[in-house]
């Protein structure tokens, strides 16, 4: 039983944020950045537009479903967006004259 009640409030808690985030996201215009770095630590940052957040739900549950058999169902719960991108330019973050690949 607690279990379930901890599932429905982490589902909950999920549904808020996902409000808030679409709310936020949404607001135009922007400009964003988005940084991830591997597990031997090398970076990688991109600038994006204005996103238009929208629903994702069976893609968002299907991702949580994945993540749930790497990372546990708690963790996976956690989960509230899933940003999707599609990258239609590679230039340098900061641009000094150099062709991007010599950027990286």
């Amino acid at each position: 039983m607690l279990k379930a009640k901890a599932k429905a409030q982490l589902l909950d808690r999920g549904r808020k944020m996902t409000d808030r985030l679409m709310e936020y996201f949404n607001r135009q215009p922007r400009l964003g950045i988005i940084s991830t770095s591997n597990r031997n630590g090398a970076v990688d940052c991109a600038v994006y537009g204005s996103p238009q957040m929208i629903e994702s739900g069976p893609k968002l549950e299907e991702y949580r479903s994945r993540m749930a058999g790497i990372v546990g169902e708690q963790a996976a719960g956690m989960i509230a967006v899933l940003a999707i991108f599609e990258v239609t330019e590679v230039r340098p973050l900061v641009d000094f004259g150099q062709d991007w690949e010599k950027s990286i």
